[in-house]
């Protein structure tokens, strides 16, 4: 017998010495514990499998995210490699141009690296 303090075999209860308590057989006892613990296994089996999915979800996340930023970096590439190949076939196909503009790009060089020298040196 169980009291409905859970204590084993109270004998106050069965003697009804302990009054506002109620005995129970081991075997209903054993069966509402059962019950109780069915349930709450079926929360924390829920409760994993929402963990589970979230975890999931978010794997799913970062890889359409790794997949678009290689992507991003495959379209700079190619826009880049375009306006490379744009620029060379410009520079070939206006022979005067390519013949001045390696020397507008030495005079930009060397306007770049006065202004950066009178930075560092200050005025």
């Amino acid at each position: 017998m169980i009291c409905s303090d859970s204590c084993w075999m109270c004998l106050l209860c069965l003697t009804d010495e302990h009054r506002g308590n109620n005995a129970v057989s081991a075997a209903t006892e054993r069966t509402e514990k059962q019950k109780w613990l069915r349930v709450t296994q079926k929360k924390i089996q829920q409760r994993i499998q929402e963990g589970e999915k979230e975890l999931q979800d978010l794997k799913k996340a970062v890889e359409s995210l790794m997949r678009s930023a290689q992507t991003a970096v495959e379209d700079k590439d190619d826009i880049h490699f375009h306006q490379n190949c744009e620029i060379s076939q410009e520079e070939f196909s206006h022979p005067y141009d390519s013949e001045r503009c390696p020397h507008s790009r030495a005079q930009e060089q060397k306007g770049l690296l006065k202004v950066h020298l009178s930075a560092q040196t200050g005025p």
